[in-house]
């Protein structure tokens, strides 16, 4: 299981990256994000499954199994429609965010030591993208589903989202010279998403209320 977890890995940012880089919307962006949905989901899994077998809640296994398949389907499913997927999703994630909170709580007052490598913060930064995901999904089933803009938004950010967390946990691995950790060029690897995820933001909104006056004045 970890030749494929560590082929997955290697496909998710061969492939992430490519598709960051792509035009949107054309094939070579479409194709690089299909293998890097699918290496996703397989590196997910095998994360869940090695968790297990260290005998620990495959906690992060499910959290970015959630942001990869909830970004796929954000454009995928049609317009103003949401199915049994969505409510699994909210259920799964609400879930995520509580046991999050739960563990560092526990650190906090209860004194109890949890095995792994996640520092105190760490429980409660994840638990709050956590939640701050379950809220948007419970706002998103309350409207009956997204459209335009806010799609592409939803499959934006869960999607980066997916992949930082496959580069932590690769930048996590003790692989690298010192050399090239003191260096600071590791780092150019997780803000490069990070800034293009921020641009697409930001430029997605203005695009689409210029559309909008377009369309008024003709």
């Amino acid at each position: 299981m970890l030749i494929f977890h560590i082929i997955a890995g290697s496909l998710v940012l061969l492939f992430g990256y490519t598709a960051l880089f792509s035009p949107k919307g054309l094939g070579i962006h479409k194709f690089a994000g299909n293998i890097f949905f699918i290496a996703m989901v397989i590196l997910s899994l095998s994360a869940a499954y090695l968790e297990l077998q260290l005998e620990d809640f495959p906690i992060m296994g499910i959290l970015s199994l959630y942001f990869v398949c909830t970004s796929w389907m954000a454009v995928k499913r049609q317009e103003k429609h949401i199915g049994k997927f969505e409510y699994c999703a909210f259920v799964s994630i609400s879930a995520v965010a509580i046991t999050f909170y739960k563990w560092g709580w526990d650190i906090v007052n209860n004194e109890k030591v949890l095995e792994g490598t996640l520092p105190l913060e760490g429980y409660f930064i994840f638990g709050s993208f956590a939640a701050f995901a379950a809220i948007l999904d419970l706002i998103m089933i309350i409207r009956g589903g997204i459209t335009g803009s806010h799609r592409i938004a939803r499959h934006l950010w869960r999607m980066c989202f997916a992949l930082l967390m496959a580069l932590m946990s690769f930048l996590d691995q003790d692989i690298f010279s010192d050399l090239i950790l003191n260096s600071g060029l590791l780092w150019i690897l997780p803000i490069i998403p990070l800034l293009i995820m921020t641009y697409w933001l930001c430029r997605l909104p203005i695009s689409h209320l210029i559309k909008a006056r377009s369309t008024e004045t003709q």
